[in-house]
């Protein structure tokens, strides 16, 4: 993989975003992490530099001086800078915040959302496991609503051939085990597609390290031999404790070949979104959220000022059954696994699905006795956390 600055291994790299003539500092990565994200360390932070600021652009090592060249495997320097010929569409940090559900007059209801995404994923596209323990979720949350997503469709992501039609676009949605739901939602793991603007194919190492057993839920038919494109399951930071045994970083993600599959500008807004949360620096988010706030606020707080005077949990209930094992149960804040290897260990111990859903099911029952006796239970006026 690629080398770290040869000055100082625990050092930082600095990336520097031009945005209204003026540089801020967008990203402090710790130099150790580039060998594990990619081969090539410049293409990829090039590429993370591009979803922040929202469109393409290229990478030097002083303000306005001459691009690198992102075939080197040596970062030599310690700040980056990025600039772009093209408007800022600059990332909104609060895009996967509030993850709340309401139902509003200006967002339809979600009826089909979690039957298009089933008939299109079938299985989770990370680990193989059936739908029924796994989650239809919204990539842009369903709290944002209609305007939120149109205005994103008419601006950062108006180069899409198909604008999307709505917060319950199905390409704005993906089929998660229950487990890997909250993760991604917190942007503590995101996809990187392959090849994009920036990276080729061959960026990050086509040896996927989970075991065969894992590997051939997910592909069936076994890894393409020649495939156009990639994706790719990552941590933020690499050594994010939670899940990490079982899902790996870099690990090859199912893609399905439907038209209506999630287009790589998506993906790479959730990207950016967990490299800010884990490197992100205050200077660049004051001023993206200066700079997003308009409809953050605007056409957000539209759909929120329509609302019902109660949160609807019916609602939510297709992708979080208030009758089930709450996500924090599972994975808390900070990573901590609770009951979850039972889980993956019952499901892969059996090959009899009838068995193993009384597993899983007995598993979470028990979780449910002690949970009632110490936290509080949803009642219907409450809003059901929602990714």
């Amino acid at each position: 993989m690629a080398t770290t600055p040869t000055t100082d291994n625990d050092s930082n790299i600095n990336l520097w975003i031009t945005q209204q003539e003026k540089c801020h500092l967008a990203l402090s990565i710790p130099a150790t992490e580039f060998q594990h994200f990619s081969l090539r360390p410049l293409a990829w932070l090039r590429y993370l530099a591009g979803a922040l600021y929202g469109r393409e652009g290229d990478l030097s090592v002083s303000i306005n001086g001459h691009t690198v060249d992102y075939d080197q495997l040596t970062l030599c320097d310690r700040d980056y800078y990025f600039t772009s010929p093209e408007t800022a569409y600059l990332l909104d940090p609060k895009i996967m915040d509030e993850r709340q559900s309401y139902s509003t007059h200006n967002t339809a209801g979600r009826g089909g959302f979690k039957e298009e995404i089933i008939a299109r994923d079938s299985i989770c596209i990370v680990t193989g496991i059936s739908a029924e323990f796994s989650q239809a979720c919204h990539i842009v949350p369903h709290m944002k609503g209609d305007n939120y997503l149109n205005f994103l469709s008419d601006n950062r992501l108006k180069t899409l051939e198909k604008p999307l039609e709505g917060i319950n676009d199905s390409r704005n949605g993906l089929l998660l085990y229950n487990g890997l739901h909250l993760i991604i939602g917190k942007s503590r793991a995101a996809f990187l597609p392959l090849p994009n603007w920036a990276m080729k194919m061959s960026d990050i190492p086509d040896c996927d390290p989970r075991p065969s057993s894992t590997l051939s839920k997910v592909f069936p038919n076994g890894l393409p031999e020649s495939p156009t494109n990639r994706l790719i399951f990552q941590y933020f930071p690499h050594d994010y404790p939670a899940l990490q045994h079982y899902f790996p970083h870099n690990s090859d993600v199912r893609i399905s070949s439907h038209e209506d599959w999630p287009p790589p500008q998506m993906f790479e807004i959730a990207y950016a979104a967990a490299a800010l949360k884990a490197w992100g620096q205050g200077d660049f988010v004051s001023v993206a959220e200066d700079s997003t706030r308009h409809y953050f606020e605007t056409h957000v707080h539209d759909d929120k000022n329509n609302d019902d005077a109660e949160p609807n949990p019916d609602d939510d209930v297709e992708d979080d059954d208030p009758n089930d094992t709450d996500y924090e149960d599972i994975v808390d804040d900070e990573g901590n696994v609770d009951h979850y290897e039972d889980k993956v260990d019952d499901y892969k111990g059996s090959d009899d699905s009838e068995g193993r859903g009384r597993q899983v099911r007995n598993s979470e029952e028990s979780q449910k006795e002690t949970h009632s006796r110490t936290s509080v239970s949803r009642t219907s006026n409450q809003p059901v956390e929602n990714f």
